[in-house]
């Protein structure tokens, strides 16, 4: 994860192309593909409507002094379990506090000919099974449902719908989806589900994972790739500046030539080791070399990725640690210098305990930290919380608000 700008820049007019971990296995035409499911509110029409991630809607903080926010439907099916054939004509996105409206999207029937192209497209492609931890197709098709190849929809056919994007003032406490359409006789159907938003964040309030200042190369803002990964959504890819407002001294040709590279990685809270990988290598070979342009070192980069991705989705965050908190939250903490864990599974750690230190591995373009929290323990098959921190202060903001891209942190 190298700036791909001069060096020169300052802090302001920085912008960081950190790799996601598990981003480069999902290529930029598919960003704006990805569909998935889970549990779902079923009608008496015999079509049902499901959502992954499926317990609620993350909100993320967009401009506190203006009371915006921002939330992203990642995914939703629109299964017909009904032994007959169902036509469908639109769908309605709202979010709700109470009864009143607070938003409203309408998805035409135009919009759901492109979602079935791009649907059946996925499923070609063997994608809805290699991106397991997006899709989730065992939880949204199940064995028997098969994709649609038009707005009529067999029994046993489902309409896969891709991320659905808010951004809102105040506080929704529901999204309701409904999707019209009529039955094999022309009878009109209605079908409803809903799903519950939390505006709060993490349950626990966590301390940064690293002491001193640091700048956030990456994190929830939608031209990142972490918004658009499930498990991922709300992560922070950190990095440390230089006083020339670079990341490394030289040229960055060697991991040891950051300024992060080796610092000490500290638990955010008090909790339990669930998962520890620390025999990960680390190469250089990743970063990009003096003289090498961009296009090239993007071709180049995205092969070694691939051949990471071959390995196993979980590869690509290199060595990791998870750690259950309370409340059913798990840290999680990627891209560690091999070796340097010092914790075990099973071990309790205390806040502000050194755990390992900052690395390399796996798909990095430049030593840093990514750091996120999830709502399981499975770092793949869970899905991405709004992370709380207690002991951050933004010394360049002049304020308290959520952390974004760009952002200067101090701990205290």
């Amino acid at each position: 994860m190298k700036t791909l700008f001069p060096t020169s820049q300052k802090i302001v007019a920085s912008r960081f192309r950190l790799r996601s971990w598990l981003w480069s296995s999902l290529t930029c035409w598919l960003v704006n593909l990805l569909v998935s499911s889970a549990s779902a509110a079923q009608a008496e029409s015999n079509a049902e409507i499901r959502f992954y991630p499926s317990r609620n809607l993350r909100v993320y903080e967009v401009d506190a002094r203006h009371g915006l926010s921002s939330a992203l439907l990642q995914n939703a099916a629109i299964v017909n379990s009904s032994d007959t054939t169902v036509t469908f004509d639109h769908v309605e996105l709202e979010l709700l506090s109470g009864t009143s409206t607070v938003e409203l999207h309408r998805l035409s029937q135009a919009d759901l000919g492109r979602a079935v192209k791009r649907g059946l497209m996925l499923q070609k492609a063997g994608l809805l099974q290699k991106f397991e931890f997006q899709f989730r197709p065992d939880i949204l098709l199940g064995k028997e449902t098969t994709l649609a190849d038009g707005l009529s929809v067999p029994s046993k056919g489902a309409i896969l719908l891709g991320q659905q994007y808010f951004a809102f003032a105040g506080a929704p406490d529901q999204l309701r989806m409904r999707a019209f359409g009529r039955r094999a006789d022309g009878a009109p159907l209605q079908v409803e589900a809903s799903l519950p938003i939390r505006m709060k964040g993490s349950e626990v309030e966590y301390d940064f994972p690293l002491a001193g200042r640091w700048f956030v190369a990456v994190g929830q803002e939608l031209h990142n790739p972490h918004r658009w990964v499930v498990p991922e959504e709300f992560a922070l890819d950190i990095v440390k500046l230089g006083t020339n407002a670079s990341t490394h001294m030289g040229d960055g040709a060697k991991r040891s030539d950051f300024y992060a590279y080796g610092e000490t990685v500290i638990a955010s809270a008090d909790g339990t080791v669930i998962a520890v990988e620390d025999s990960i290598p680390e190469t250089d070979l990743n970063l990009q070399q003096p003289n090498e342009s961009p296009k090239e070192y993007q071709t180049r980069v995205l092969s070694m990725q691939d051949e990471l991705m071959a390995k196993g989705a979980l590869h690509a965050a290199g060595n990791y640690i998870v750690v259950e908190h309370n409340a059913g939250e798990h840290s999680f903490y990627a891209h560690l210098l091999p070796g340097s864990a010092r914790v075990h599974a099973g071990d309790r750690v205390k806040r502000g305990q050194s755990i390992a230190r900052l690395g390399h591995s796996g798909n990095s373009t430049e030593p840093h930290l990514h750091f996120h929290v999830i709502d399981g323990a499975d770092p793949l098959l869970s899905a991405g919380i709004p992370i709380r921190f207690r002991n951050v202060t933004l010394p360049l903001a002049g304020e308290d608000r959520a952390l974004h891209d760009g952002d200067v942190v101090e701990t205290r």
